[in-house]
């Protein structure tokens, strides 16, 4: 028979409310700024990572990153890097860079703007505006 568990009306010290214990740790591990919190506000901000925080912290120390738009080294850093991002992403989506074009835009509304924009001139498209 089961051994019986009293709920004590705390979640986090209660097994029936609990995570299993590999996210209670990566939650620890990663999230330590949500120690004792319940963060709801997703769609406003999501906390980063602290390993991404580390290895950004750690890139941006070690390396200098311009506009990727211009021809100097540090430009080119940049570039490299975007078109790097580019082509995993594409990868993992299994798309070929010969047919596929990947676009980074600001934000989603940016995105549905740009997708939206794009139908618009299509021949049989429609006009938002």
């Amino acid at each position: 028979m089961a051994a019986m568990t009293e709920d004590t009306g705390h979640p986090e010290k209660d097994s029936k409310h609990r995570y299993n214990e590999n996210v209670d740790r990566k939650r620890n591990d990663e999230y330590p700024m949500l120690s004792d919190t319940v963060y709801l506000d997703h769609a406003g901000t999501t906390p980063y990572p602290k390993s991404l925080i580390e290895r950004s912290s750690s890139d941006l120390m070690h390396n200098l990153f311009g506009n990727p738009h211009s021809n100097s080294s540090s430009s080119q850093l940049s570039s490299r890097r975007i078109e790097d991002v580019r082509l995993q992403a594409l990868r993992f989506f299994r798309a070929s860079p010969d047919d596929f074009d990947l676009v980074f835009v600001a934000n989603a509304t940016a995105g549905m703007k740009l997708v939206a924009e794009c139908f618009g001139e299509q021949r049989g498209g429609f006009c938002p505006i």
